[in-house]
């Protein structure tokens, strides 16, 4: 198999994991934000501020219909660097919205619960009441390197035959290309907005890889108080559901030899 996946275990570089709420937080609130960064300075040492900041998603913004409003209240944003000086792990408050940033993947059991507590503890010191929890957010990207320099290219060796990326793959003149579609998808608890992002280009050391950007949204009808969102468990349901929801995605866009390799079982 000429392509392997980022890590030896897996293919995620990045997950994120995000709240959004009916109105954006007070000043108010992101300056008690910031100024308990002793909650979480032995996991994410470094603070920064800034009045506004445009969040993206991998290389491009989100739709209009899943940005955010613009940080009334000021940004504030707690991380902790690896020792090369890349991002860890990061904890953002703005505008309405809480996001956890996780670039040193393990498994869900390990990751999932960090970042909730993260979302929580924020949560708790704000002035949530009357202001419920709207929709929720799960964002993968997984990346996989074209490692046998003899060979040419070929995405064939990693999408599934029937994925519709193969098409663009076939009649690409070489490594670079994109395939990006979107959809919603009713459900009792609202609507999804589903996200697939396939792209074929080079990194940074000029070595041909697949970027694989998977994004769920939920929109609720009937939004959550953050006592229910995290006193009934409902985040956790919700983000577990997305969870099985993104390998499902990425099981339809990989061949079954790399699911394999990567243990991608729903």
């Amino acid at each position: 198999m000429s392509f392997s996946p980022a890590s030896d275990e897996h293919a995620i570089v990045e997950v994120v994991f995000g709240l959004s709420f009916a109105r954006p937080f007070s000043s108010n609130d992101v300056e008690i934000v910031a100024k308990s960064h002793h909650l979480w300075k032995d996991q994410l040492p470094r603070m920064s501020r800034s009045q506004a900041l445009q969040l993206m998603f991998g290389d491009a913004p989100p739709p209009a219909e899943v940005q955010f409003p613009s940080a009334s209240g000021g940004v504030v944003v707690f991380d902790r660097v690896k020792p090369d000086g890349t991002l860890d792990w990061r904890l953002k408050v703005e505008g309405n919205a809480l996001f956890v940033n996780c670039l040193s993947y393990t498994r869900w059991a390990e990751v999932w619960p960090r970042a909730r507590a993260f979302m929580h503890d924020a949560c708790k010191l704000m002035h949530t009441k009357g202001n419920p929890v709207a929709s929720a957010v799960l964002q993968y990207i997984d990346v996989f390197e074209w490692r046998d320099r003899n060979k040419a290219f070929d995405a064939a060796e990693l999408l599934h035959p029937n994925s519709p990326q193969l098409v663009i793959a076939r009649r690409a003149m070489d490594h670079l290309w994109h395939a990006h579609h979107g959809w919603f998808r009713a459900s009792e608890k609202g609507r999804y907005l589903e996200r697939l992002h396939t792209d074929s280009v080079q990194n940074e050391e000029a070595v041909p890889i697949i970027k694989i950007d998977t994004y769920i949204q939920l929109h609720l009808k009937s939004p959550w108080s953050a006592e229910q969102a995290f006193g009934e468990n409902l985040v956790d349901i919700e983000f577990d559901y997305m969870h099985r929801q993104q390998k499902q995605l990425l099981l339809e866009v990989i061949t079954p030899e790399m699911a394999e390799r990567i243990k991608l079982h729903v």
